[in-house]
């Protein structure tokens, strides 16, 4: 059976810089290949004569595929690309363009070099992350980061380096995992797993807890008292309302008869169609 749902993607995410490359890369990737545009970056794809049909086709895709690649640009992936390539975004309309100079200028955006990168690796500090798995992502992206910059850290080194930084936040864990998944007989990526498992229990738990103190400040609060519902209004039985022998409805006592439509109405009543001087007149009983 046919799946008629229709295909959505999520928006892809602001491009801020090497630390969500790969994230923002895939997403446009995504989008482009949902509109089959993916040529556009892949190739410099041959203009078509001009006014034919398949020009004005071209143009529009060209287009297209531009506005993906550069509607989620960060402000400071911007600059690089004006101050490194000399980028201008109004003029450059070939998208293949732009994403070969994002690619090649975003591993230098930001303050960070080297020197500071390894500085993360080597004074890395779980305690100084709102959460493990927070500590878990900086690190292996500041890793990540130095590799695109031609700085590779073994997988020997990182192990020691993250080991490390653990043994601050759990004592007791750290010398589980020094036993368990020792640099000489564990692997990078199975010493990686085991602390982001630990940090999904540990969110887990955050978020059990926070649930739970929710529920029971909701049960200590005391019910609100709702006010009684007021009584049912009895308008005809209002003494100043009054059965109409003339126009034959109930209505209050001090309606006057209209002589424009023939009927009983409040005195601020407006007759359509009588000019303001009738309407005296028109009112009087």
């Amino acid at each position: 059976m046919m799946n008629n749902m229709p295909t959505y993607l999520p928006a892809p995410p602001t491009l801020e810089g090497i630390e969500n490359l790969e994230d923002w890369k895939s997403s446009v990737l995504d989008h482009l290949r949902l509109h089959k545009l993916q040529r556009f970056v892949e190739e410099h794809v041959p203009v078509p004569a001009k006014g034919s049909f398949e020009r004005s086709v071209f143009e529009h895709q060209r287009l297209h595929a531009k506005i993906l690649v550069t509607q989620t640009l960060g402000a400071e992936v911007k600059k690089a690309l004006r101050r490194e390539h000399g980028w201008d975004q109004e003029a450059e309309e070939d998208p293949k363009v732009v994403w070969d100079l994002v690619l090649a200028a975003v591993p230098r955006v930001g303050d960070e070099g080297v020197e500071a990168l390894a500085q993360r690796l080597g004074r890395a500090d779980a305690r100084r992350h709102a959460s493990l798995g927070e500590f878990a992502d900086d690190f292996v992206g500041a890793r990540r980061h130095l590799a695109l910059l031609g700085v590779e850290v073994g997988d020997g080194l990182a192990k020691w380096l993250l080991l490390a930084a653990l043994r601050p936040y759990d004592a007791a864990w750290h010398a589980a995992l020094l036993r368990d998944h020792h640099p000489d007989r564990a692997s990078w990526a199975e010493l990686v797993a085991e602390v982001a498992a630990r940090a999904r229990r540990e969110a887990a738990a955050v978020k059990q807890a926070r649930a739970a103190a929710a529920v029971a400040a909701k049960l200590a609060r005391p019910p609100s008292a709702k006010p009684d519902d007021p009584p049912p209004t009895a308008p005809f039985d209002d003494p100043t309302v009054l059965d109409c022998s003339v126009c034959g409805h109930e209505h209050e006592s001090t309606w006057a008869w209209c002589k424009g439509c023939k009927k009983h109405h409040s005195q601020y009543w407006k007759c359509v169609g009588l000019d303001a001087e009738d309407e005296e007149s028109v009112l009087d009983p």
